[in-house]
């Protein structure tokens, strides 16, 4: 299985400077890579696969949690810094095991014209 993920954090300051977090998923994903299947022992695959991370301009996006992820990139509004982090996840349930491998990715924002 596979999971692409968007998490919103939020970092507030207060009148004293003291930094409050918040993290909410705002976007995920998941693809189906092999059905249920037996490996043999040092079976090694490898896979090739492809995610779209959803383009802001979709029908029913600006009104939807990923139309706001797409708003805040980059912004800091009222005293508040808001970043998304993207995650790619590739995970193996087995029997006896659970094999995850994640990596960060990196979302550029292009400029309109």
């Amino acid at each position: 299985m596979l999971s692409l993920t968007a998490r919103e954090t939020t970092k507030t300051y207060d009148k004293d400077g003291k930094q409050e977090t918040r993290s909410r998923e705002v976007y995920n994903t998941e693809k189906l890579i092999e059905s249920t299947k037996t490996y043999p022992q040092g079976f090694e695959q490898n896979y090739s696969f492809q995610l779209s991370v959803p383009d802001s301009n979709s029908k029913g996006v600006p009104n939807s949690a990923i139309g706001e992820v797409m708003s805040v990139l980059g912004n800091i509004i009222d005293g508040r810094d808001k970043y998304i982090e993207w995650n790619v996840e590739v995970y193996l349930d087995a029997k006896g095991v659970d094999l995850k491998d994640s990596e960060k990715i990196y979302v550029g924002v292009a400029a309109s014209n």
